[in-house]
């Protein structure tokens, strides 16, 4: 997902955060508005 968004003109605000739940990142839209991406893993998030 963070190489498509770099590809289409939106890079990622920050690389990749991992959290306790899964990863997240931040992507900044042409609005300006700031997007939240959340992929949760399964085997942390019962």
């Amino acid at each position: 997902m963070a190489r498509r968004l770099r590809e289409a003109g939106f890079p990622p605000e920050r690389e990749i955060v991992d959290q306790e739940w899964g990863r997240s990142l931040l992507v900044r839209g042409p609005d300006d508005t700031t997007v939240q991406i959340d992929e949760q893993d399964p085997e942390l998030y019962t």
